[in-house]
């Protein structure tokens, strides 16, 4: 496995794909999990070997049914797009969920949102609540936005528009363009004391000193694009 890490990554020796390749299926065949998972990263771009989803799915499987969380990850996303293996949204979902109780941020955010649209699980926004906010507590910034959108609806947690203010501040602080578009877009879905509360919070943050009116105009456009730099 080391030997494809220096292979792959030029360390120590002239980098080179196809010997990362070798190295890691020689640990891969050997039970390495971490082989297996780069092993199928290699197969899935065609990178060092040939291109190949059903090889990379094989890799990746082995590896997420040994525990290893970005394997299962990678599982969920692939089952979820039918690449190399059948399309199939409830394992997918299954596979995000393994991934999430190992505390990995992408997955929560993933499976909180097949929870939210029913996507391969059963509909249930309380437990999409749950996993987008674990997500937003590492700073997933796409959570803290579907967190603050709930907050926002009374959407499986109570309603709470100063609470979905601070979590649509901390994902535009986050650097979320999807944010930050849908702030400057949309804001009208959103309601008036939401609006002002994010207002309220950019005036406390240095970067609005604009009127507490709830109105998101040039000015408070112009906050949040400087507030997420």
């Amino acid at each position: 496995y080391n030997m494809g890490v220096a292979y792959e990554y030029g360390t120590g020796v002239k980098k080179d794909m196809r010997e990362a390749a070798r190295w890691y299926r020689l640990a891969a065949d050997q039970g390495d999990n971490d082989a297996r998972f780069n092993l199928a990263i290699l197969f899935y771009n065609g990178d060092g070997v040939e291109k190949d989803l059903a090889q990379a799915a094989r890799y990746y499987r082995l590896a997420a049914e040994a525990g290893h969380p970005d394997a299962q990850i990678n599982m969920g996303y692939i089952t979820e797009r039918g690449e190399g293996v059948g399309k199939d949204p409830a394992e997918a979902a299954q596979w995000y969920l393994k991934a999430a109780e190992q505390g990995k941020a992408i997955a929560q955010y993933n499976i909180a949102r097949a929870y939210y649209y029913g996507t391969g699980i059963t509909k249930d926004a309380k437990q999409a609540a749950f996993w987008y906010r674990k997500a937003a507590d590492q700073g997933d910034t796409d959570a803290q936005y579907g967190l603050a959108y709930l907050y926002s609806e009374g959407d499986g947690v109570a309603r709470d528009d100063l609470a979905a203010a601070k979590l649509i501040a901390q994902s535009l602080k986050g650097g979320s363009a999807y944010t930050l578009k849908e702030m400057s877009t949309n804001s009208a879905a959103w309601s008036r004391k939401f609006r002002v509360e994010l207002q309220r919070i950019l005036r406390e943050e240095g970067v609005y000193s604009g009127k507490l009116d709830g109105a998101f105009g040039a000015s408070t456009i112009s906050a949040m694009q400087k507030y997420a730099g």
